[in-house]
């Protein structure tokens, strides 16, 4: 979660022109109005395809998800009216053909109405056989070919499961922080999604990372160093920290469940720092409902703030703008006192990792802390009482992902996972 807190409660009581949180007020708007469209498409064959939503009444595209075989997508779009189409892009080249198959989700004559206060869910439907006749499908003309289009795929990245390297500019402290500030930027230029670091080998256990707010995956090289890598291979999951948590959690759990479908792997562990946790949390609870957790035998947080941060509430109750994502780390939010309401499935073993090499009153925080989040809120009592085991190291809030003996305790969790 690095220090994004005290850097916005800086914010607060800047009045100077271009200052970051004030320059950042469109893109913090859009994201938090922003509304989630999803369901899911059947009949997908040798191709991808595309689902648009398409804003009424010009019918233009402001959002696309790429599904390469039956199962769900997800559309961020503004409130208002879309007709969300779902076409065979057999070519690749991201226009819709008169020869492509299409349809309207779920069916032709109906209108989404999109609203930031809920999602839009059960917007299903099933491709046809071969082009349908309908007229109105005929006469559109959906062009996604323009990488200048002012219209983005759903977390602006690639299918999930894209090899990616470490190294990557997505993956720069410069990106990082475009999603911090700037969330629409970073989905529209550089995008976010599940990456592997390399090809997937079925006799290795996937072990996803998950970063906290401000941070990127580059964060977890030193961890990913320690893996042996005859048993396991790094996944990396990256998200513009801006969003509302639940939002970032409900594409996270979409990516999963398509990987798991495509690849076929047995187990996955979630390794999560600070707000990662609690994105990764909501995901497994959504998960969980769904009985789809079964195949997750260790989740492990590091430095997490359970209790949330009380500069976040300052934050929303003060700042001129307000990030979404402070919201949910308020320690009043909703979002916070649902997460920890429901266990996690059976299977799932949770270990929390905190850390405490911080001062008294040397963050806004207050009380002790790891120079970012305060001791009370990593050891939130409800979410020691879900933990399997608690463990403390003598390091900051990122120096945590640094210290060799978390090091060394992750890779015994990672072995006990295997054995079980």
């Amino acid at each position: 979660m690095r220090g994004w807190l005290l850097v916005g409660l800086v914010a607060l009581i800047c009045e100077l022109a271009g200052c970051t949180l004030l320059a950042a007020r469109p893109q913090v708007r859009l994201a938090e109005e922003a509304s989630v469209i999803r369901g899911t498409i059947g009949g997908v064959h040798d191709a991808p395809v595309l689902v648009v939503a398409l804003r009424e009444p010009d019918l233009q595209p402001v959002d696309f998800f790429v599904v390469e075989q039956d199962g769900p997508y997800f559309l961020m779009v503004l409130p208002g009216r879309y007709r969300v189409l779902a076409f065979e892009d057999r070519n690749g080249d991201r226009i819709l053909q008169q020869t492509e198959t299409a349809t309207w989700l779920p069916d032709g004559d109906t209108v989404v109405e999109a609203s930031s206060q809920r999602a839009q869910n059960g917007v299903d439907g099933r491709l046809p056989e071969k082009p349908a006749g309908d007229d109105r499908l005929l006469e559109l003309a959906v062009d996604l070919s323009n990488p200048d289009l002012d219209v983005g795929m759903s977390f602006g990245g690639p299918r999930p499961g894209t090899i990616a390297n470490l190294e990557d500019d997505r993956f720069s402290r410069v990106n990082s922080q475009k999603g911090l500030w700037k969330p629409i930027d970073f989905l529209r230029d550089n995008g976010g999604g599940l990456f592997l670091l390399g090809p997937h080998d079925p006799d290795r256990i996937p072990v996803l990372f998950v970063h906290g707010a401000g941070g990127t995956p580059l964060e977890f090289a030193p961890l990913i160093e320690t893996l042996d890598r005859e048993t396991f291979e790094p996944w990396v999951f990256s998200y513009p920290s801006a969003l509302r948590l639940e939002k970032v959690a409900d594409y996270l759990k979409l990516c999963l469940l398509q990987l798991h479908e495509e690849l076929e792997f047995e187990r996955l562990v979630v390794v999560a720092h600070s707000m990662g946790g609690l994105v990764s949390r909501a995901m497994l609870n959504d998960l969980h409902a769904q009985d789809e957790a079964d195949w997750i035998p260790l989740f492990v947080t590091l430095a997490t703030p359970w209790g949330g941060h009380a500069a976040a509430e300052v934050g929303v109750q003060r700042s001129p703008v307000v990030l979404p994502s402070w919201r949910d780390m308020a320690p009043s939010s909703q979002f916070l006192e649902d997460l920890l309401d429901v266990s996690l499935a059976e299977e799932t073993r949770f270990h929390l990792l905190f850390a405490f090499s911080g001062h008294r009153g040397r963050n806004r925080s207050g009380g002790s802390n790891d120079g970012v989040v305060t001791i009370e809120s990593q050891l939130a009592t409800r979410a020691q009482d879900q933990a399997a085991g608690v463990r403390g190291y003598a390091a900051s809030h990122t120096g945590i992902l640094l210290d060799p003996d978390a090091a060394k305790m992750l890779g015994s969790l990672l072995q006990d996972a295997t054995d079980r």
